[in-house]
């Protein structure tokens, strides 16, 4: 996280944030907190990996719920990191 830089490229984000995924649920704001980042623009490299199947949500039937997290999908950090 140390060696992220500013502008990373969105490859090498979205894979760390399936790896911070992959070991617990995590909501935007802890995401953000962590990476540094503005929980708005993180959720530019979140969608796509939802929409891929790569992270899922907590809880899928309610996408507002109030403590919404994102899970990594079981193997995804097996494949190229997505662009």
């Amino acid at each position: 996280i140390a060696n992220l830089g500013k502008k990373p490229k969105p490859a090498q984000l979205r894979q760390l944030i399936l790896q911070l995924c992959e070991t617990a649920p995590r909501n935007i704001t802890t995401l953000a907190a962590i990476l540094n980042r503005n929980p708005d623009a993180l959720m530019r490299h979140i969608r796509p990996l939802v929409k891929n199947g790569t992270l899922r949500l907590r809880f899928p039937d309610r996408p507002t719920h109030p403590q919404q997290a994102y899970v990594a999908s079981q193997g995804a950090l097996l494949g190229p990191p997505t662009e």
